[in-house]
């Protein structure tokens, strides 16, 4: 009987992950803006008076949980945005006001319905360094909206 347990134990430890595979983060960038569910002008530093900077992330195997952007600057929590996650292949993103003096280091935790970070995007207010114009990722996906309230649209198609 021993045995047994031991084995399904065993068993449910090597087979579990391939039966309900784990959350990831298929892409995520810091960005200007978010238009038509892709992030536009996405960057690393960002100028001083920004006024608000967006994550964008495209999040898998997530469906029906929920994941956190968390934004931090200089080490300290500024903001924590709840995103429900409505497809096995979903976008998501988050915006964030950046008042005038937040300048220097700023971090985004993607943090999964465990509290585990995901992925961590580093960025910088105030630095020389402008966004790249125009970048966006790939791929199609739901629409969730900006300040953690999310709308389900079509999920992604590969």
């Amino acid at each position: 009987m021993k045995m047994r347990i031991m084995a399904l134990a065993f068993l449910a430890v090597v087979l579990l992950p391939q039966v309900c595979p784990a959350a990831e983060v298929v892409d995520a960038v810091m960005c200007l803006k978010v238009e038509n569910r892709q992030p536009v002008d996405a960057g690393t530093s960002f100028p001083a008076d920004v006024g608000q900077v967006w994550c964008w992330s495209r999040i898998k195997d997530a469906d029906g949980t929920a994941i956190k952007h968390v934004y931090y600057h200089n080490d300290k929590e500024k903001a924590s945005v709840e995103l429900k996650i409505g497809s096995p292949l979903f976008r998501t993103f988050s915006s964030k006001r950046i008042l005038p003096g937040w300048t220097g280091k700023w971090r985004v935790d993607i943090v999964d319905a465990s509290g585990a970070v995901m992925k961590s995007l580093d960025f910088t207010i105030g630095e020389a360094a402008e966004p790249t114009e125009g970048k966006a990722a790939p791929g199609e996906a739901a629409k969730p909206s900006a300040e953690g309230k999310t709308e389900e649209s079509a999920p992604t198609q590969k």
